[in-house]
């Protein structure tokens, strides 16, 4: 490690400086972001409901962030992909068998836009040697999604409906948002997973509770 004229070797504000460098990095956007080992991680998970006018989505929640619809309003997927991009990026973001929430979140695509997305083999191609998946463009958001693995999405900041503006007006994009879908590692209930290398809680044997309330309604004729 070279000296810094501050701080000579081995004195506090050193060592302070050099445990940071191994803490943050910069993003390509100049964000500096606490390294992936480091973060915190935080659940995400959202509920739907049945009317009579269909199957909605009406809340999102991720760690102690939440989006909730109002007026009894659904939630749209504009609505649910600003949240999304407008999190903390300092976060490891993990969802329990993730599918329903992100057919609920881009069910407002145009039907070639979802296809493109759920068909990944069809965005992958060799690129200058290199075998590269593309995202998809909707609007100002750009999304890709692994079924059963991951679902992102970043949003450009500096979007405009007039293309030939944004031709020549270079992106400025939010940090990519990643959900890890964790549940093929688990390979289990969410409840049997609330089990695994953790003593009980109290929030756990609460969620624990609910879901079960949640079961059994949904086992009711």
């Amino acid at each position: 490690m070279g000296k810094h004229r501050n701080y000579p070797v081995g004195s506090a504000g050193y060592l302070h400086r050099q445990d940071s460098r191994h803490l943050t990095r910069r993003n390509a956007s100049g964000l500096q972001l606490t390294k992936f080992g480091k973060r915190p991680f935080a659940a995400i998970d959202g509920e739907g409901g049945t009317r009579e006018d269909g199957h909605h989505y009406f809340l999102v929640r991720a760690g102690k962030f939440e989006l909730v619809s109002g007026d009894s309003l659904p939630l749209t997927t504009r609505d649910v992909l600003d949240f999304l991009c407008a999190l903390p990026p300092n976060y490891i973001y993990v969802g329990f068998a993730f599918g329903y929430d992100v057919t609920m979140i881009v069910r407002g695509m145009p039907a070639d836009r979802l296809a493109r997305l759920m068909d990944r083999k069809s965005r992958t191609r060799v690129i200058e040697g290199k075998l590269v998946t593309l995202e998809v463009d909707w609007n100002e958001y750009q999304l890709d999604y692994m079924p059963g693995k991951e679902f992102k999405v970043r949003k450009q900041l500096n979007w405009s409906d007039d293309r030939d503006r944004s031709r020549n007006t270079a992106p400025v994009w939010t940090p990519w948002f990643v959900v890890h879908d964790v549940f093929s590692f688990f390979q289990c209930s969410f409840v049997s997973a609330l089990d695994c290398g953790s003593q009980p809680n109290t929030e756990s044997q609460s969620t624990k509770s609910r879901k079960a309330r949640t079961s059994a309604r949904s086992s009711l004729v």
